[in-house]
């Protein structure tokens, strides 16, 4: 959580070496760290989400929180107030 508690961009995953294993993280964590990142790019502070949310800002802070559950449309409304648009796709297993 640090990264998000100091607002800095979460780093990229690397190159699976040969004979490791991957770490795959739940689907709605990996939507809290996009999100994390959206604002990040589009330089919008967690206040400035919750005007647009017209919410208070502890709600944001939940959003962002990876040790607490949301809900699917809590998250699309932030994306959209970003401008974004959710799109989830099914992949085979590795």
């Amino acid at each position: 959580m640090l990264y998000v508690e100091d607002r800095r961009e979460i780093p990229r995953p690397s190159r699976i070496a040969p004979r490791a294993e991957a770490v795959t993280l739940p689907a709605l964590t990996e939507l809290k760290l996009a999100l994390n990142s959206t604002m990040l790019a589009n330089g919008v502070e967690k206040a400035e989400l919750a005007r647009r949310l017209d919410c208070q800002q502890t709600h944001v802070n939940r959003l962002l929180d990876i040790r607490r559950t949301s809900r699917l449309d809590q998250l699309e409304g932030a994306f959209r107030a970003l401008g974004k648009r959710l799109s989830v796709h099914v992949q085979d297993a590795a």
